[in-house]
């Protein structure tokens, strides 16, 4: 039901998932679609990524919350608390109630990542000291083919890219590859590859939640602009999208370009959030009211984005990535009051299409 992707960078753990859930209807024989959370932080000290049954992994988080609410220490302690459990707990046998979660603990003092099995208990996946890249879920077989052919050869090539754009800025590759992985994972599951995803119960936007020796969190808000150039007609279009981690939660929103006498505007796609119980326990019982006024308190206080991200929807022309890193990005930044691309967007775009067109003529001759 879904693709979590284990990545580890120097002394850092990260877990992306896609936000596609996926329901099967065992009378009718369907399979129904909605978005929703499948990652965050277990508990401190341990984040997770799920993978397989929702509502058998729902249950048992939730029972496991229940018997350690009033438990405090260290992550050690509260990570030995949480193995007793599982020791204990009684699983669903039923191969259809199986789930998988795969985790980040630092209950040794360093992250470290660990797979467990409600069927087969747990496992440690094998890890390097420096890099470390692993997939899991229903999307693996069609993902990896992207991954090695695509993601792999994209992030090599990139590197001395991005240690030379953040150059004296304070900010690490550390803190930029997670993102870039989050646009060039949603590459695949917003744009070309989507349906193909779909198929494999993989969909929307990615996100992540990453940890370090000291402490654990979501990603801060993110924009992603996949470019759709049209090189004979010299246009180029980009969709939107923003993801943003609130309130234990992710909203998500996009825009699409869209003509009107003659100007080029970004027209209001959709807006949702979504919460589950497993991430926020009082979501059984908090009216929408009082949940989205939460949400658009906490969204009015946060930058609008931390990193904007470029890709495109033609996989032909993903050989490489533009990126904004900031610590209070605007959406001024990138769009005006009325909705046009504000005058650095439409630089930029133009400035794109250029290059597109000068690749493609060299290419040609």
């Amino acid at each position: 039901m879904t693709y979590i992707l284990a990545y580890r960078q120097h002394q850092s753990n990260v877990i992306f998932c896609d936000t596609l859930i996926t329901v099967s209807s065992k009378t009718q024989r369907l399979k129904l679609h909605r978005d929703g959370v499948k990652s965050g932080i277990l508990f401190p000290g341990c984040i997770f990524g799920l993978t397989g049954s929702l509502n058998s992994a729902r249950a048992f988080i939730t029972a496991f919350r229940e018997v350690t609410a009033d438990k405090t220490g260290s992550p050690a302690r509260l990570w030995n608390s949480f193995v007793d459990f599982c020791c204990k707990y009684e699983f669903d046998l039923d191969p259809e109630e199986a789930f998988q979660l795969i985790l980040s603990s630092r209950a040794s003092g360093k992250p470290k990542f660990y797979f467990f099995d409600s069927l087969l208990g747990f496992s440690a996946p094998p890890e390097c000291d420096d890099k470390f890249l692993m997939g899991f879920g229903s999307g693996v077989a069609t993902m990896e083919e992207l991954i090695q052919e695509t993601i792999i050869p994209k992030y090599e090539s990139m590197e001395s890219i991005v240690d030379k754009m953040i150059e004296n800025q304070p900010i690490s590759s550390e803190q930029v590859f997670p993102y870039l992985l989050s646009l060039w994972l949603s590459e695949f599951s917003l744009t070309f590859e989507s349906s193909k995803l779909r198929a494999a119960s993989v969909g929307g936007p990615f996100h992540f939640v990453a940890q370090t020796a000291h402490s654990e969190a979501p990603q801060q808000p993110a924009a992603y602009f996949f470019l759709n150039p049209n090189l004979p007609k010299k246009e180029i279009y980009a969709d939107f999208f923003r993801v943003v981690p609130v309130a234990n939660g992710v909203y998500i929103e996009s825009m699409r370009p869209e003509r009107r006498r003659h100007r080029e505007l970004y027209v209001q796609a959709s807006k949702s959030v979504f919460f589950d119980t497993m991430t926020r326990p009082d979501a059984s019982y908090l009216s929408n009211e009082e949940m989205l006024s939460e949400v658009k308190e906490m969204l009015s206080a946060m930058p609008f984005f931390c990193f904007s991200g470029f890709g495109f929807t033609d996989p032909r022309l993903r050989h490489t990535s533009g990126f904004i890193f900031t610590n209070n990005g605007k959406r001024e930044e990138l769009f005006t009051k009325d909705g046009k691309p504000s005058p650095w967007l439409q630089s930029f775009l133009t400035h794109a299409m250029e290059q597109l067109r000068n690749s493609n003529d060299n290419s040609n001759r």
